[in-house]
């Protein structure tokens, strides 16, 4: 499969990053019925960042959070990054609540993507303490989606594959086990189309 590759070496006496970053969508992707994003990974360890774009214009606010990649050269793992808490940041420096420009990222529409390593967290007074100048390396085949919406999405599967009578015994509200769903009724699961920022 394809993967997205971030490696190379950083020195910390200039500038101290390396990022990738998506083309713009032709359309704006709405995740706001999900929770957040899983970054599947696997690398160095480092601490990396995911950055979230709601417009088009590179010098607005965009949303960072950052994560740990899992070390090994082993299977994929999932991290998972909630919308709620991405940070509003522009050209460098963390935005703060009294400010205009500030906002909170809630999936609603992410325009683009980018995968950063950097010696800087949350703008340019909050030093990444796990930095460490030299060689990187992380790999990156997709970044799935997860949240109620994505469980919906899993029951609704699992529906299909058997007897719609046994669907609605298996959803009888005093079933315990299975799960509710409310209403008690197949019929109440509503299709939510599941979809991948996948690197092709």
């Amino acid at each position: 499969g394809k993967f997205a590759v971030l490696k190379g070496m950083t020195e910390d006496q200039f500038g101290g990053f390396a990022s990738m970053k998506s083309r713009d969508f032709d359309k704006a992707i709405n995740l706001k019925e999900f929770d957040g994003i899983s970054v599947r990974c696997k690398g160095d360890g480092q601490r990396y960042k995911l950055i979230l774009y709601d417009t088009d214009d590179s010098f607005n606010v965009a949303f960072h959070q950052t994560f740990e990649c899992p070390k090994g050269g082993g299977n994929f793992e999932d991290v998972k990054l909630y919308f709620k808490d991405f940070k509003p940041v522009q050209r460098g420096r963390l935005v703060k609540e009294n400010e205009s420009e500030y906002r909170l990222c809630d999936g609603s529409k992410v325009m683009a993507v980018q995968l950063m390593l950097s010696k800087f967290s949350y703008g340019m007074d909050d030093k990444n303490t796990n930095y460490k100048p030299g060689t990187f390396d992380i790999e990156v085949p997709e970044l799935p989606e997860f949240g109620v919406a994505q469980v919906r999405h899993a029951l609704r599967r699992f529906f299909q594959r058997v007897r719609p009578v046994a669907v609605r015994e298996r959803l009888r509200p005093d079933v315990v086990g299975v799960g509710r769903v409310p209403g008690g009724d197949v019929d109440a699961v509503r299709h939510v189309p599941h979809r991948h920022l996948r690197n092709r």
